[in-house]
């Protein structure tokens, strides 16, 4: 991340791609710390949500369509019960 630096940043940055799958996990929560964000624990709803979110915010950009923003959250969700990824009929939709 430009304008950011601490240790924890350039040790997730030193990490070979052959290494990422062993040494990535521990290294990341400290890394996103360091630079003030959130770190949620893999599988949980609130990472659920964030990854959601995130997805949801390229499709506002531009950088993703929602057709792919729809086939990757059911690739990643399924049918699960993420209630923010259900589509809810609002009265204007009605």
């Amino acid at each position: 991340m430009a304008g950011f630096d601490g240790p924890a940043l350039r040790m997730l940055a030193a990490v070979s791609i052959h290494q990422a799958d062993q040494e990535v996990a521990d290294l990341l929560e400290p890394a996103l710390r360091e630079v003030g964000l959130p770190c949620f624990a893999q599988g949980t709803v609130a990472a659920q949500q964030a990854g959601l979110t995130a997805m949801a915010a390229r499709v506002l950009r531009g950088s993703l369509t929602p057709r792919e923003l729809t086939a990757w959250a059911h690739k990643t969700f399924g049918h699960g019960p993420l209630e923010l990824a259900q589509h809810r009929p609002s009265a204007s939709n009605a």
